[in-house]
């Protein structure tokens, strides 16, 4: 039951990689980050001494645009909820499946414990079965 839970979480985590993929190679998406980095005038690098930290700066401030798009677009399309939700749903129903399974067992148990079934039980265990004493270990 893990492992197949583990694979249609695998393969769940793929589909949305593969429509993460295909959001961030959208025209849209690229114009959203660089419009909303020009649009930053909040972002003073006059503190900077020379090029690599103006540069490191500059690759962070575009990470962080990045990763609020990025969330801007899970937020709306609810990805990860739905395959949450999915994901439980078919943990439920193996849980499930194992208590009925588990039930019926429990079930056939309580019917031969039963004095008619148990006395069936020893005379076909007499008949078919040999028993052994134990040697007498003196």
């Amino acid at each position: 039951m893990k492992m197949e839970l583990k694979e249609l979480v695998r393969s769940e985590c793929a589909k949305i990689g593969d429509q993460l993929k295909k959001h961030v190679k959208q025209g849209s998406f690229k114009m959203n980050i660089k419009s909303r980095f020009y649009a930053n005038k909040d972002m003073d690098l006059s503190t900077e001494s020379d090029f690599s930290d103006v540069e490191d700066a500059v690759r962070k401030h575009i990470f962080y645009l990045i990763g609020e798009e990025v969330e801007a677009w899970e937020q709306s399309s609810k990805h990860y909820d739905r395959t949450l939700e999915m994901v439980k749903e078919a943990f439920e129903n193996k849980c499930q499946a194992l208590r009925e399974s588990y039930l019926e067992v429990e079930h056939f148990i309580e019917d031969i414990s039963e004095p008619a079934s148990r006395e069936c039980m020893i005379y076909l265990n007499k008949k078919y079965c040999k028993v052994t004493q134990p040697e007498d270990m003196s």
